[in-house]
Order: C-alpha cells, then sequence, then structure tokens
C-alpha cells in the first residue's frame, strides 16, 4: 500500500456549516465557537433551566395521574406525524372501508381490466 506522504489522491475535505444555532441559548454563533460556548457560564445556566422546566413539566404529568400530553394545549405538536384515516371508497380487493388493499387479510381478488384503449390507437 502507500505510505500516508506518498498517497497520490487528494482527501476529502470535511465541510461543516459556519455558524451554528444553539437552542437552548436561542443564540447564532461560529461553528468554531461551539465548545466555547458550550463550556461558557450562561449556556450551562440554560441548560439547568431547561432540565429544570422539563423536571417541573414530568412532575405535573404525575402529579395528575397521567402522562398524557394536553392535546388542547395550543402550544402542543405532536412527535410525530399523524396519518388521516383512509378515504375514498374502501379497500379495491374486499370492498370495505378502514384499510388499503395492501393491508387487506381477505385472500387477493382476480383483476379486472384497467380500462383504456389496451394498445396504440391508429
Amino acid at each position: 500500500m502507500y505510505a500516508a506522504t506518498d498517497y497520490p489522491h487528494k482527501r476529502y475535505r470535511q465541510v461543516v456549516p459556519e455558524w451554528t444555532v444553539c437552542e437552548t441559548c436561542d443564540r447564532k454563533l461560529k461553528t468554531k465557537d461551539w465548545r466555547s460556548h458550550e463550556a461558557g457560564k450562561e449556556h450551562r445556566e440554560a441548560v439547568s433551566r431547561a432540565k429544570e422546566l422539563e423536571k417541573s413539566l414530568n412532575n405535573t404529568h404525575s402529579e395528575n395521574g397521567s402522562a398524557q400530553p394536553d392535546l388542547d394545549d395550543p402550544g402542543f405538536r405532536p412527535s410525530s406525524p399523524v396519518m388521516p384515516p383512509p378515504s375514498g371508497d374502501g379497500c379495491h380487493n374486499c370492498g370495505q372501508p378502514g384499510h388499503f388493499a395492501r393491508e387487506c387479510t381477505e385472500p387477493r381478488k382476480p383483476r379486472q381490466g384497467g380500462g383504456g384503449s389496451g394498445g396504440w390507437l391508429v
């Protein structure tokens, strides 16, 4: 193989963004300054405040006897997108609403003609 100095090809240069956003402090800073920002007093205090807030929210849920989020809260956002229920005329295999043909548990029915001309028209 090649020695480290004899390698004929260029090494890939790691691409690093110039700016970084600290979500905890809500602040924009240069990426090269991130480590010093992270070790700074203001950032550490903001992190501890965020942890205390999270802990108090968890305690509130446990006092209510439910760990479920308040869905009526205007600031509530689901952690994953909510899929709408299937719409239309239902399954194309069995005809029942509530699922798609690919999820149907009934045996597959033979395909019917899909319409169209079936070929080129002259």
